[in-house]
């Protein structure tokens, strides 16, 4: 779909691009000095606008062709540059960005937010569409804002997790927890049991997609709902949430900034009532290219184009711990960005962007459309795989078997440094 914006003929630039028409918006203007503006946004497969806004300035028509012609503006359905001038773009633009995303929810009428108080049952968004996320991750004061709003459910995701000295983790469900307490009108989603496939041979692996849904479902969450995600940890089980969301082709999803430790070290609302949930809605849309196969990964290994990413520690990462089935090391041509190293150590907040950058920069994620995470299982990737979001790199998969499934092939190489 082509649209244009103030009623101008749109341009008919989709045909010089790799993405389908029905998943982008865009359009273009002259304006009274005769200088062209042009402007964009990635839709979901309900037509709803669910991120990559870009809006361009080009002083006359043939500036503006020469630059469709020869800028790789546009990767895997993502805009790779933003240039955004507030006072010519619509609200529905501006609500996908972080630093107008309050005023532009004042344009549109949107609710401030409700108080959390007294809260027994979980919203819902099946009578209504949820809050517009301004980002993958999103600040408390902007969750503290909207608790109650009708389409906003907000998920407790934790688990419990303990390093075994022999490689490897104990893992527990954080149910406990989140009965003794939570932020008011979270549901509970248990990532060892309800969001994996208990049949594999490693943890967390992901279930069929039917499976998935059901849960989805019986958490109250349905297509248009906007959803929180938040654990008790490292932010990383919230992610693998997320990601496991956008799996599924859900984009209205974001993680709590510094989860449940900054919510609380905040003086935030907490309750320790368990919310009933009316059964939500939710059509899957998978995205395969944001799940990595091991095939893949082993061809990566020999791809100098493509980044691959451990997002274990640097112990791990080196081989001075073992991962999984006693073997150390990484996956060949691998570089390191553990998970851990993305977080304020004080905070437990993503660092700023620019120092994101730096992390990804070094590494080669930044320059790249073919990047690959994986950890032990799909979980601290998530987080990578988060922070890289939001730094506008969307072309990113996880892999999903991580170590588990690599380290348990003998045949398959491990690199140790250490």
């Amino acid at each position: 779909m082509v649209i244009a914006h103030d009623g101008t003929e749109p341009g008919t630039f989709e045909r010089r691009m790799e993405i389908r028409p029905d998943h982008m918006a865009q359009g273009e203007k002259m304006m009274e000095d005769g200088s062209f503006l042009f402007g964009g946004a990635i839709l979901d497969g309900a037509g709803k606008m669910s991120g990559g806004v870009l809006i361009v300035d080009f002083p006359d028509r043939a500036e503006l062709d020469q630059w469709l012609d020869s800028e790789p503006y546009i990767v895997n359905g993502v805009w790779r540059r933003v240039e955004v001038h507030p006072f010519l773009v619509p609200p529905q633009f501006l609500a996908l960005l972080p630093e107008y995303a309050e005023s532009a929810e004042g344009a549109e009428g949107e609710a401030s937010g409700a108080d959390a108080g007294g809260m027994q049952e979980a919203p819902s968004g099946a009578g209504g569409t949820g809050p517009q996320v301004p980002s993958p991750v999103v600040g408390t004061d902007w969750l503290a804002e909207r608790l109650g709003q009708d389409g906003l459910v907000v998920v407790d995701c934790t688990v419990l997790h303990r390093p075994l000295p022999t490689g490897g983790i104990e893992l527990e469900s954080g149910r406990p927890g989140y009965g003794e307490g939570h932020v008011p009108g979270a549901v509970f989603a248990d990532l060892l049991t309800d969001f994996a496939d208990a049949g594999a041979d490693r943890p967390f692996a992901v279930p069929p997609v039917e499976r998935l849904v059901d849960a989805l479902e019986a958490l109250g969450i349905s297509d248009s709902d906007t959803v929180v995600l938040y654990d008790r940890a490292h932010m990383a089980f919230a992610a693998r949430f997320w990601w496991i969301l956008r799996l599924l082709g859900h984009d209205r999803a974001a993680v709590l900034d510094g989860g449940w430790r900054k919510w609380t070290a905040e003086g935030r609302p907490s309750s320790a009532e368990v919310p009933t949930a009316a059964r939500g809605r939710f059509e899957a849309r998978r995205r395969p290219e944001l799940a990595a196969t091991r095939e893949q990964v082993v061809a990566a290994t020999e791809d100098p184009a493509a980044c691959l990413i451990n997002a274990l520690s640097r112990d791990q990462h080196e081989g001075r711990v073992p991962v999984a089935h006693g073997r150390r090391g990484h996956i060949p041509s691998s570089t390191n960005v553990p998970a851990a190293s993305l977080l304020d150590p004080e905070t437990g907040a993503l660092l700023p962007p620019d120092l994101l950058a730096d992390r990804f920069e070094e590494v080669g994620a930044l320059a790249t459309e073919n990047v690959i995470i994986y950890c032990a299982a799909g979980v601290n990737a998530a987080s990578d795989a988060l922070a890289l979001t939001t730094l506008g790199v969307h072309n990113v998969a996880v892999y999903d078997g991580g170590l588990s499934e690599w380290s348990g092939d003998p045949a398959l190489p491990l690199v140790a440094d250490g």
